[in-house]
């Protein structure tokens, strides 16, 4: 959902500056993590089923983490350790999810309706970085074969790629910014 707002917003600042030079000047590069828009549209249909399935709370911290790996939500033990407990509020002794996500839904189509063009259309270095490249839409899979971003494929991870591999997704966002000069070089 990030990446949606992310290049939502770059694409406003673009069409309200007038020039993308101005933009350039304070939006240097746009990174997109593991969000196509017509996976996206297609995964809403099935969001109230994946919703109700979640367990409405938890006894302890250690079982909605527990959860959030079985589930395969996040792959790693340790990443979910790190952030499963920002999801959660502790109510009369027991954990529950920090935000009804079933109160986004009217938000849910907004969100996703127009990425692709929306990421394709903004006039700085861009990078898409998947899960798996059969998620892309057509719109994507015709921009990336014409250059139009760089796509990097996160390998043995699941759909949260920074909880899945950290440190792999550093390591592509890096090469992006150094790929493109977006900063001074970073090393690593």
């Amino acid at each position: 959902m990030g990446g949606a707002v992310a290049a939502k917003a770059v694409k406003a600042m673009c069409e309200n500056a007038g020039s993308p030079s101005v933009v350039k000047g304070v939006v240097r590069g746009l990174s997109i993590i593991d969000v196509a828009e017509g996976s996206a549209m297609d995964a809403l249909k099935s969001m109230d089923s994946i919703i109700a399935s979640k367990p409405k709370a938890f006894h302890s911290e250690e079982e909605a983490i527990m959860w959030n790996v079985k589930s395969g939500i996040i792959k790693f033990l340790e990443s979910a350790r790190v952030s499963t407990p920002a999801t959660l509020t502790k109510d009369k002794g027991v954990f529950k999810w920090r935000t009804d996500l079933a109160k986004t839904r009217p938000y849910w189509e907004g969100w996703f309706k127009g990425l692709s063009n929306d990421f394709m259309s903004v006039k700085v270095p861009r990078q898409l970085v998947v899960a798996a490249p059969e998620r892309m839409d057509t719109e994507l899979t015709i921009g990336h074969m014409q250059g139009r971003f760089k796509l990097d494929v996160a390998t043995h991870v699941g759909h949260l790629i920074q909880e899945d591999d950290p440190k792999g997704l550093g390591k592509l966002v890096v090469g992006f910014i150094n790929a493109f000069k977006i900063q001074e070089k970073i090393p690593g």
